[in-house]
């Protein structure tokens, strides 16, 4: 059975597609069998979903497509989250296959979407899945303490079983650089 793994951000523009593309080559390059799911589209004007779209393009991997966010939406809103959650899980069950990690990309939660947490939170409970948060500094000069804090409050939502794997700081400012950086 693999180990399953979901990639959640803390809030939006962290970077969690860039930092999925990295784990999948990560894994790729140390001869990791690994699959790829984004369960649920995320929110948007896009007609397709980007992040699986992506990894089609960059990777020999064909994962399936999300669950429309539509579809999940509606589900919810009628208080259906076990179909959704059911329907998650059939997904992932879709790309197991002979894979050693499956990656799973969160949701990005935001003013539009505030409950995106709770639904990250209940499919890796769902899949059984180990987390990694991937949170960024904000653009206000938002560090150190803050970024800790933030990280913790999120990590509470997943309980105390051990299912939090770490977490990713991407878009650090180097200092003498202009660019953000992942470390």
């Amino acid at each position: 059975m693999p180990q399953t793994i979901i990639v959640v951000p803390t809030h939006n523009g962290v970077g969690t597609t860039s930092i999925c593309l990295g784990l999948l080559r990560g894994c790729q390059r140390n001869g990791i069998k690994v699959a790829f799911v984004k369960p649920i589209a995320q929110p948007g004007p896009q007609s397709r979903e980007r992040s699986t779209e992506l990894v089609k393009t960059v990777s020999p991997l064909s994962p399936p497509e999300p669950i429309d966010w539509h579809h999940a939406e509606q589900l919810l809103t009628k208080g259906n989250d076990q179909v959704l959650l059911e329907k998650v899980v059939a997904l992932h069950s879709q790309v197991e296959g002979e894979a050693d990690v499956i990656l799973v990309e969160g949701l990005v939660p935001s003013n539009d979407f505030a409950y995106a947490d709770k639904l990250n939170e209940a499919v890796a409970r769902a899949l059984n899945a180990q987390v990694i948060l991937v949170t960024a500094p904000d653009r206000s000069g938002h560090h150190d303490h803050g970024v800790a804090d933030h990280l913790v409050i999120t990590a509470r939502g997943y309980g105390n079983t051990g299912r939090i794997l770490g977490c990713i700081i991407n878009k650090i400012e180097v200092p003498g650089t202009t660019d953000p950086q992942v470390v």
